[in-house]
């Protein structure tokens, strides 16, 4: 079961480290100060964690997934998704503080 998840969870570290490199047709200009490079990195680890959580209903619906398996990375993934968004969130607060 151990290396099932760890198996998930290396293969979700894959798809967020390597999506960029299969996009076709995206170009998006580099960010030029700090807090857009750093909301451009929140964005990309909620998008990669909302598509991991994605995957990870389609594996448990296709039955490759035991229940326990689904549920305790469903939970790291969500536990991801929250931290993405709360970095976003303080982000956000930091531009509106600092273009006031």
């Amino acid at each position: 079961m151990e290396i099932a998840i760890l198996l998930m969870v290396l293969g979700a570290s894959a798809v967020f480290i390597f999506a960029p490199l299969f996009r076709q047709g995206e170009t998006t200009p580099a960010p030029e100060n700090p807090l857009q490079q750093e909301t451009a990195a929140a964005l990309s680890r909620r998008d990669a964690t909302y598509q991991a959580l994605a995957d990870l209903e389609e594996d448990r619906e296709a039955g490759k997934l035991s229940d326990d398996d689904h549920a305790s990375l469903k939970q790291a993934y969500e536990a991801d998704a929250v931290r993405a968004l709360r970095d976003l969130d303080r982000l956000a607060e930091t531009s509106a503080t600092g273009s006031s």
